[in-house]
């Protein structure tokens, strides 16, 4: 009797303990699924260019197949904090999100340098896909930012890097006391080819270009200039174009980790095509841009093959002092190089 009684007890006390272990589990499964996440984000182009509109829609497909758990509000350059301090809100949580270019935060942590690379070697932006995703680089730049309570959510590789200027650009020389508007590792290439740097946020270039404080400037595609109206200050297109490129999405790390594995994982994906959808607005409208510079009056320049390896050369210069100071910073050198030499750009 006292066995049976106790097989009862028993089996009461396991129908109890797994009943409240479903109704825990229920709970917290239920106030996941109806937990609204809401995130600023902050873009670094102006909200009139059509990479700004496009990550405007992401987010609210982002929002529509979230079921509405996940809210991202946008904000151009210098809505919710300043262009220079986008890197340090991130950071601390100030902002949730921002999509951003690697190249502005060399000096916070200089693998980030490898948005561009080294000018005049990667072919198009499948060079980058292949560094990114296949090669390791994506683990080498997240694991970096991951230091900095930064979760780097993906590369972009998504655009051709282009030079307009007052003064034709057509040998290594040109550069020689050029004031231009460039950074990350081309803006320190063209320092070292004789140039004098400076940096300005997209919105600030146009009045410097018309106030004569720069010659030159190093923004992005083609579209992106055009659309800022560059075509009014300047006279010339520097072709090839510079580095094939791309663009980031930073997350902050502690409101990357509050989110539950599903939005985590429609947030890759998402952003992935995001990041289609931008290469393809970009080639597009760079190449329509061109034409419409060419309209405008400005004069298409070409760098012959041999000054464009000079500064190739220098670029290099640039890589290897940041690897000789920064181990993780050589180790994706030494993916950029194996790679370049597979593809027969060095040897």
């Amino acid at each position: 009797m006292n066995k049976q009684l106790r097989s009862v007890r028993l089996g009461m006390f396991y129908i109890f303990f797994f009943s409240l272990i479903f109704t825990t589990v229920y709970q917290g499964s239920a106030e996941a699924a109806s937990k609204v996440y809401r995130w600023r984000a902050q873009h670094f182009l102006p909200s009139q260019m059509e990479g700004y509109k496009e990550f405007a829609r992401w987010c609210e497909k982002v929002e529509q197949a979230s079921a509405g758990r996940l809210v991202i509000k946008p904000f151009p350059p210098g809505a919710a904090v300043p262009s220079a301090e986008q890197w340090e809100s991130v950071r601390k949580g100030v902002l949730e999100m921002a999509l951003s270019y690697g190249a502005y935060w060399v000096g916070k942590t200089p693998v980030a340098g490898f948005s561009v690379g080294v000018p005049f070697t990667l072919r198009d932006i499948q060079d980058q896909y292949v560094l990114y995703q296949r090669l390791g680089m994506e683990e080498l730049v997240r694991s970096n930012y991951a230091k900095q309570n930064i979760y780097f959510l993906r590369h972009l590789p998504c655009l051709d890097t282009a030079m307009t200027s007052k003064k034709p650009i057509t040998s290594v020389a040109d550069l020689k006391g050029l004031k231009v508007r460039a950074t990350g590792l081309i803006g320190e290439m063209l320092a070292a080819a004789g140039a004098t740097v400076a940096y300005f946020p997209g919105p600030e270039i146009y009045g410097a270009l018309e106030k004569g404080i720069i010659d030159a400037a190093v923004y992005g595609p083609l579209a992106t200039q055009y659309e800022l109206g560059f075509h009014e200050v300047t006279k010339y297109i520097a072709m090839p174009p510079m580095a094939s490129e791309g663009d980031e999405a930073i997350v902050n790390m502690d409101a990357w980790n509050k989110l539950p594995d599903d939005l985590k994982m429609l947030l890759t994906l998402s952003i992935a095509e995001h990041g289609e959808r931008l290469a393809a607005i970009y080639r597009h409208e760079s190449e329509t841009a061109l034409e419409a510079f060419k309209d405008k009056g400005l004069t298409v320049t070409v760098m012959p093959e041999a000054e464009r390896l000079k500064l190739t050369t220098l670029g290099w210069g640039v890589v290897d002092k940041y690897a000789a100071k920064d181990p993780d910073f050589a180790k994706g050198s030494d993916v950029l190089k194996n790679y370049l030499k597979l593809i027969g750009k060095i040897k």
